[in-house]
């Protein structure tokens, strides 16, 4: 049987980042047990889709790679 992204799944994934900025931090360092204390199962397309989004992260300006890693850095941006 094929696998197929759920669209759902990844709004989810999209929702907790947005509640909860140690998520980000937390699956960045360590994506899999992130995932699964979060309640995630995701199958391997959708864990694709997360790795590339990582990978494209960590590629970008090191600024949105630091935001992301350390949601404190946006508080201090906009707190000067």
């Amino acid at each position: 049987m094929a696998e197929y992204i759920r669209r759902e799944a990844l709004n989810a994934l999209a929702a907790v980042a947005i509640a909860e900025p140690g998520f980000l931090v937390d699956a960045f360092a360590d994506l899999e047990p992130t995932l699964a204390r979060y309640g995630f199962d995701l199958n391997e397309q959708e864990m694709e889709v997360f790795k590339d989004f990582q990978s494209r992260v960590q590629d970008s300006d090191q600024e949105i790679d630091a935001l992301l890693r350390n949601p404190s850095v946006l508080h201090h941006f906009w707190h000067w």
